[in-house]
């Protein structure tokens, strides 16, 4: 999956700073970042990382100025960090049902238990 950096501005609510065609195919830490993925930088420590790593895009705190990678500025860049990166890395599906090992596995066992009480419970 690509998105461009206006599309992931318009779904975290933030403002972009330089390009935003900007292409993005990836989440990643500030150290791991690398061309074509969106890193986070929150405070001053990241946000020098941010500019000397590879990464195509940051996503950071409103105000930042002169930063010289395209960003997404953002009023809670933690959030918007998580959006991001549900979109990129949905969550898996649950498997439905009970586990072989929960003690509620045998719930026919709820109809005989009501059989028994209902009797007594007027």
């Amino acid at each position: 999956m690509e998105k461009s950096l206006r599309e992931l501005a318009e779904l975290v609510e933030g403002r972009i700073e330089r390009d935003g065609s900007v292409k993005v195919k990836g989440v990643a830490k500030v150290e791991e970042a690398k061309k074509g993925e969106i890193t986070l930088a929150i405070s001053e420590k990241f946000l020098h990382k941010a500019r000397q790593s590879q990464a195509s895009a940051v996503i950071v705190p409103l105000g930042v100025k002169d930063f010289s990678k395209p960003v997404i500025q953002v009023k809670n860049p933690r959030l918007a960090f998580a959006q991001v990166l549900e979109l990129f890395a949905p969550q898996p599906p649950r498997p439905s049902g009970i586990h072989w090992w929960s003690p509620f596995k045998s719930l026919s066992l709820f109809p005989k238990i009501l059989e028994f009480y209902l009797p007594y419970s007027s």
